[in-house]
């Protein structure tokens, strides 16, 4: 899932970097000199680390990647099968491109050459190794202030297997790519494993885009008449083939996203509040609906069937996060916490209230693992990227850069 709204499905503004190299030509992996300290109790005198394994329950550090010249921070975190893929870049708009880390030591098993411009990857582009690709993005030069670079990159050995230039990321987690051009009437949907074009899904002539979704093989285009009008259309196709499933009128909200077969949308109140909608994705029928709900914007809300939106609480107060079942729309658990930071496959990031701001770890039950521990010795070039957590509820902290990411 992910979801690129309104006009900016077309002309994605990245927080790449804006100065730096022209991209290398990707050869074989290799290891950078950079080493992490041991597992089983990092030492914090290395620090400041790009990237580092901590477990909530007791805060401690098993391993930290310390910073390097060229390995500033570790953005773009996904872990599978005892690996924690990511992007990694320096902070000064040069070179980046992928690497693989152990997440019992931190020792890097791979790492690419340069592969695009880039710093710290926007959590919009939400990583994955689905079909052993990890999918890098970046920019073609330091001219570009817009994503127009995909790389498919072996999960099990860093080796390029292919190359798409000029062409905006939409969406990039799944089987099948979302991207933009070189038609700017149609988003193009690509193999994952090959990189190859399997379809076009064309914009009407008759109506502007407000948002693009991909779950699985579908795809979800919302438009609106060219009037901008309130009220939005969805369509769904078969990306692999192009055909169109079904298409629903008069959604009078937004398109959110969409996970484990529900496709979610807003649905316009009374005064500027929003409830919630969601539809079966195979035919468009609606699933459930509440008006207690409201979206969660600017964040990773939706994971495995799981989504975290916002109570509607009172005129002068939100109501707490609610964790929600997207196949029946019940509520699984609560917390009063202030904001969501990651859904994620193994746990849900939330941040804190009152007195305690910090980021905190909920298995997806609801039960609270622990507090996510800071990544020590921060610096000026130092912010945090959204976490990522394995199956055994460790945490992954990547280092990011200041207003780019």
């Amino acid at each position: 899932m992910r979801l690129a709204a309104g006009a900016a499905a077309l002309t994605l503004i990245a927080a790449s970097a804006c100065s730096g190299q022209q991209h290398v030509r990707a050869g074989s992996a290799q290891k950078p000199a950079t080493k992490a300290s041991p597992a089983g109790g990092a030492d914090v005198s290395t620090a400041p680390w790009a990237a580092a394994a901590a477990d909530p329950a007791s805060g401690a550090f098993f391993w930290g990647l310390p910073v390097a010249p060229d390995f500033q921070v570790f953005s773009g975190m996904v872990v599978s099968k005892g690996v924690l893929y990511g992007q990694w870049a320096g902070c000064s708009g040069g070179s980046g491109g992928l690497a693989a880390l152990d997440v019992t030591t931190g020792r890097v098993r791979w790492r690419t050459p340069p592969l695009f411009v880039t710093e710290t990857i926007e959590a919009r582009y939400v990583a994955s190794v689905v079909d052993g690709v990890y999918v890098g993005v970046g920019n073609r030069d330091q001219a570009i202030n817009v994503p127009n670079v995909l790389v498919g990159i072996a999960a099990s050995n860093g080796k390029e297997l292919w190359r798409l230039t000029d062409r905006s990321p939409v969406s990039v987690d799944g089987p099948l790519l979302a991207v933009s051009g070189p038609n700017p009437a149609a988003i193009d949907v690509i193999s994952r494993l090959n990189g190859r074009t399997l379809s076009s899904v064309m914009l009407p002539e008759d109506r502007s885009l407000d948002g693009v979704v991909v779950d699985g093989d579908r795809v979800f285009l919302a438009t609106t008449e060219l009037v901008r009008t309130p009220v939005i259309r969805i369509t769904a196709f078969d990306g692999r083939t192009g055909k169109q499933l079904w298409t629903r009128d008069g959604i009078t909200g937004g398109i959110t996203g969409a996970s484990g077969g529900t496709l979610v949308t807003t649905r316009s109140l009374d005064g500027n509040r929003r409830g919630v909608v969601a539809f079966d994705e195979a035919n468009g029928a609606q699933r459930w609906q509440r008006d207690d709900l409201t979206e969660v914007g600017g964040r990773q809300t939706m994971a495995a069937a799981t989504a975290v939106f916002q109570g509607m609480g009172s005129a002068t107060e939100a109501g707490p996060l609610e964790v929600v079942d997207l196949a029946n729309g019940r509520t699984r658990w609560r917390s009063p916490s202030s904001d969501v930071v990651a859904v994620k496959p193994n746990g849900v990031f939330l941040v804190g209230t009152g007195n305690d701001f910090r980021t905190k770890l909920y298995a997806n039950e609801g039960s609270v693992i622990g507090p996510v521990p800071d990544l020590p010795k921060p610096g000026e070039q130092q912010v945090i990227v959204p976490p990522e957590v394995g199956p055994d509820g460790h945490v992954y902290l990547g280092r990011g850069c200041p207003g780019r990411g």
